[in-house]
């Protein structure tokens, strides 16, 4: 959010006055704020597309999550696959939704893609602050954000890597759409 900040910062100007009274700063920040007010949007946008396009695959292939799958390993037709009936995930709750593709995995690539591309770069010094406790972290990266948001979805045990990389894909092609189509620069 820094980076965002002193972005919009870098763009202002100084405080000359126009024949009207209004300051070109006064001025810019107005445009500088819809500006990024069409950035916010353009991720808002990207973050919902690559939600129902995830949501929509999910029912389409309606897919075991890893909790069901290691149980009840030993009825899928396969006799070398052995169930284990006391495992379980290592995060408290596995979502009552199929599991593929990971829905974490369509948004956070879509709304990290949007900022690298307000930012113009792929670093975006983005920091999610801690909420319980554990210290909060901090993203050098777009792609350093999607991969730990993928692996700690694998890691808990909510998701297999098939479901984690298709979702990262859903979520660049729904970005770079939505970007290419409805947010276009406008000629000065």
């Amino acid at each position: 959010m820094g980076r965002v900040v002193s972005h919009g910062a870098q763009r202002r100007r100084g405080p000359t006055r126009t024949a009207e009274g209004s300051s070109i700063a006064e001025t810019l920040l107005v445009i500088d704020a819809s500006a990024d007010l069409a950035w916010l949007e353009a991720g808002v946008r990207g973050k919902q597309c690559a939600c129902r396009t995830c949501f929509d695959a999910k029912y389409h292939y309606a897919f075991w999550r890893p909790i069901t799958a290691i149980r009840a390993g030993d009825t899928d037709g396969n006799d070398a696959t052995v169930g284990d009936p006391a495992w379980s995930t290592l995060l408290a709750a596995t979502p009552n939704h199929p599991e593929y593709p990971s829905a974490h995995s369509c948004v956070t690539p879509a709304g990290g893609g949007v900022i690298a591309r307000f930012l113009g770069t792929e670093q975006i010094d983005f920091t999610v602050p801690s909420v319980t406790g554990l210290g909060d972290r901090i993203f050098a990266r777009a792609k350093d954000l999607q991969d730990e948001v993928g692996n700690a979805r694998i890691w808990g045990g909510i998701h297999f890597r098939s479901a984690v990389e298709d979702g990262i894909e859903i979520g660049k092609k729904t970005a770079n759409q939505v970007l290419a189509h409805h947010f276009k620069r406008s000629e000065p």
